[in-house]
């Protein structure tokens, strides 16, 4: 009779980082399909040129703030389990500093981003279907990394402050 292999599982296989952890492998699926279902929607807008290229690099650039912001806010706070470390002060007077101005500037943000928009759709010249979809490729892709970033911070550095602090501490 012959030896049957055990099953690797896919991820051990493929990924051998995230196979330990099913957080991890939630996480990154979840942002695996926040990218391609963006990219998806771009390429069915406008098909392959160099506007989807534009429109690609502001979706990114979107993702990226997002995923600074989620970053930002995510960072675990100390209690009494792990380290406080300095990473935790900026990450609370960032927050606190975001927190104020955007509450301060609430009326006014919807008009930066009627300006963002008009300005990433091409212009005052561009209509206002395009200016709606340049709104919709900022917002999509900010909220998406913002959440994706968020995620994972929580689910890897909290993990690892906690994997960080001496035995004797736990």
């Amino acid at each position: 009779m012959a030896e049957t292999q055990p099953r690797v599982n896919f991820w051990k296989r493929h990924a051998p980082v995230l196979a330990n952890d099913v957080d991890t492998q939630r996480v990154e699926i979840f942002a695996l399909g926040v990218a391609v279902l963006g990219t998806i929607i771009l390429f069915s807008y406008s098909g392959i040129s160099k506007a989807t290229a534009s429109w690609m690099l502001c979706a990114a650039a979107c993702f990226a703030v997002g995923m600074t912001t989620g970053f930002i806010f995510a960072i675990p706070r100390a209690s009494g389990q792990y380290v406080n470390s300095n990473l935790e002060l900026i990450s609370d007077w960032l927050t606190k500093i975001l927190v104020g101005v955007g509450l301060t500037e609430l009326r006014s943000i919807p008009g930066a981003l009627r300006h963002l928009a008009t300005f990433a759709a091409g212009g005052s010249t561009s209509s206002g279907q395009e200016r709606a979809f340049a709104l919709f490729v900022i917002l999509y892709f900010f909220f998406g990394g913002f959440l994706d970033a968020y995620l994972e911070t929580r689910v890897f550095l909290t993990g690892a402050f906690i994997r960080s602090e001496p035995q004797d501490k736990r």
